[in-house]
């Protein structure tokens, strides 16, 4: 992640992606309610669409603050060569510099919103090029302020911060100062804000090649010829037949085999990107120039690798139980995502009573959590279903100005009643942090999102596995836990070790082809599985499908949030009420006021040390053995 000053499109953090392999399951309907199934957006119902009015009226007004974002960059375009004049002209560059952002942030996301409903409408694109365009623009034409700022002697610049209206401006000059080595001379800069379309291109292209590629049918549990689409995927791989498993497997990566060439050229692009911008700006590596714009210690990425390795003969004995329980002679991928119960989750859980297992379990939140839950859902701040076109996957976005918006893609499966939890984690988070924050300290970094995040998720297990009354629910419930522990910490952190193993490659001048990356990818996958699963050609294609490697050493945080999330879960659980307002008072409603590692010490939580993730290793432990108690009965 960039530090805000560093790119113009900078307040784009609030954004979670998560569309990794789901472990969703697609059973017979068993005479409960129907999975509904729409062929256009227009077919579903409004209350199951976003309410984009509550961004922008209509078109007319997005495009009126289109034109207040370019008289903005003009009147801050014409404060070049004044910031080191006085305290006056730093304050009122600083003022044009807040509202530039904060408009551009919200006319960007109401196009890009609009795009991820229907990538197909020619609309919608439009106006995504027409931000994208907007951004290069005002980038190139602002691009002088932060190394201008810089340039102001620090004396003198210590100065104009004595000044009482300068003060809520103190932490935001500093960390540009910190970063003082790596800003470049203002016509270096103006270049490179001039290569942001361009920087964006990998992104783009791998986001337009999977929404383009076309799957073939498969036959269902009833014998019905399905169409495969990237969004239904996870929820065949889990189904109940082997067969059919199977054929959404091959399917599915027969079709990004054709590809892989292709998806290689991609990444490629994308960390040859990476190295470029960190040379440029004279960081030692790719790496340090992604976890210093938060001041992130290079030994939190490298204790999370070495933690998890000493503990992956956990992972591989819980793959191990899964292939005795199916009485395997050979697990594939395929097999990986199968639950223990024959009959578990392969009934449609309808998205309404998916709503109301969500409040109930983040009910320990606490009623103004209570009643933020109630608005998303009730204000239509959810994008609940798939049709052709829609982004997959799932995420929480906005701005500053408006509610949080989630997108789903809701299959009905117990594991989308967790991304529900998951997201509105990231919407509470913003929701908080907006309130509490002004505009320069809301948008949190990535690295406490996820932990936010993750928390709701640990709160929803519990209280689902406390209500449990079956041994069959809990054996359910359970193995789901396990899941996400296999899905976040380990699966994440075996991401962040490919992706930081492809950067030292290229690094070193070694090219990355499809098969370069497959056999990288696949010797991960057998080190972090073990013996038990039989990783194949398809499996070591899975770097082709993970869209997160487009984001600059993002998915470490997953891994981490997971950690701290399990931590201020059990906080919460254990302490009630002092837990849950310490945790939304010193945590959701700290934004960016602190670098996010000492917002995480405020709230008793130190990533700098193994101890967390070490934590969380061992409630893994814990819920592995109860897992195997429970079948052994």
């Amino acid at each position: 992640m960039q530090n805000k000053g560093k790119i113009f499109m900078m307040l784009l953090v609030s954004i979670c992606l998560t569309t990794f392999i789901t472990t969703s399951g697609f059973g017979k309907e068993n005479g409960e309610a129907k999975r509904p199934h729409y062929e256009s957006r227009g077919q579903i119902p409004e209350q199951y669409k976003w309410q984009m009015k509550d961004l922008y009226e209509d078109k007319k007004t997005w495009e009126e603050d289109i034109r207040k974002v370019e008289k903005l960059a003009a009147q801050l375009g014409n404060q070049a060569g004044k910031l080191g004049q006085g305290a006056e002209h730093l304050k009122k560059s600083l003022e044009i510099y807040t509202a530039l952002n904060r408009t551009f942030e919200k006319v960007y996301a109401y196009a890009k919103l609009s795009l991820d409903t229907n990538k197909s409408n020619p609309d919608y694109q439009a106006m995504s090029n027409q931000v994208d365009d907007l951004s290069m623009k005002v980038g190139e034409k602002i691009s002088f302020f932060i190394p201008e700022l810089l340039q102001i002697p620090g004396e003198k610049l210590q100065q104009f911060m004595k000044q009482p209206e300068m003060e809520k401006y103190q932490r935001w000059i500093s960390v540009q100062i910190r970063d003082r080595e790596h800003t470049l001379p203002k016509e270096m800069e103006q270049v490179l804000a001039k290569s942001s379309s361009i920087a964006n291109a990998p992104e783009s292209i791998f986001g337009m090649l999977t929404k383009d590629m076309i799957y073939p049918t498969i036959k269902d549990e009833t014998g019905k010829e399905v169409k495969l689409t990237p969004a239904n995927y996870g929820s065949y791989i889990k189904s109940n037949n082997r067969e059919v498993r199977k054929k959404a497997y091959d399917a599915y990566y027969k079709t990004v085999d054709q590809f892989k060439d292709t998806f290689a050229q991609i990444l490629q692009s994308e960390v040859k990107k990476n190295i470029f911008y960190s040379d440029v700006r004279k960081y030692p590596s790719s790496l340090d120039a992604s976890l210093e714009a938060n001041n992130i210690p290079s030994s939190v990425y490298d204790n999370l690798i070495s933690t998890i390795h000493k503990q992956l003969p956990l992972l591989h004995q819980y793959i191990t139980l899964k292939k005795e329980a199916a009485g395997l002679k050979e697990m594939h991928l395929y097999d990986l995502y199968r639950g223990f119960n024959q009959t578990e989750n392969t009934t449609y859980i309808p998205y309404d009573k998916a709503t109301e297992m969500v409040k109930n379990g983040l009910a320990v939140l606490g009623e103004e959590y209570s009643q933020l839950l109630g608005r998303a859902f009730q204000e239509r701040w959810m994008d609940v279903y798939y049709t052709k076109g829609k982004r997959t996957g799932a995420y929480q976005w906005g701005a500053y100005d408006s509610h949080p918006y989630i997108l789903l893609n809701y299959q009905g499966d117990m594991d989308d009643i967790f991304t529900i939890a998951h997201e509105l984690g990231h919407a509470g988070h913003s929701y908080f942090s907006n309130r509490s924050q002004d505009y320069l300290y809301a948008s949190y970094p990535i690295f406490t999102a996820e932990v936010a995040s993750t928390t709701n998720e640990a709160l929803l297990f519990r209280e689902m596995y406390r209500q449990a009354k079956t041994k069959e629910e809990k054996i359910s419930i359970l193995n789901q836990r396990l899941e996400d522990y296999m899905g976040t910490l380990f699966l994440q952190t075996m991401f962040a070790e490919f992706e930081k193993a492809i950067h030292v490659k290229a690094e070193q001048g070694e090219a990355l082809t499809a098969d370069t990356l497959s056999t990288i990818y696949g010797d991960l996958m057998r080190k972090y599985y073990g013996e038990s699963l039989l990783v194949d050609h398809f499996a070591s294609l899975g770097w082709a499908r993970i869209p997160h490697f487009y984001r600059n050493y993002y998915v470490y945080q997953y891994a981490t949030g997971f950690a701290a999330a399990n931590a201020f879960a059990q906080r919460i659980i254990d302490d009630g009420e002092p837990a849950v307002n310490d945790y939304i008072k010193k945590f959701l409603s700290a934004g960016d006021s602190k670098d996010p590692i000492e917002v995480l010490k405020d709230a008793g939580i130190d990533m700098t040390s193994p101890r967390v993730v070490k934590q969380a290793l061992k409630g893994f432990e814990e819920t592995l053995k109860e897992l195997q108690a429970l079948l052994n009965t």
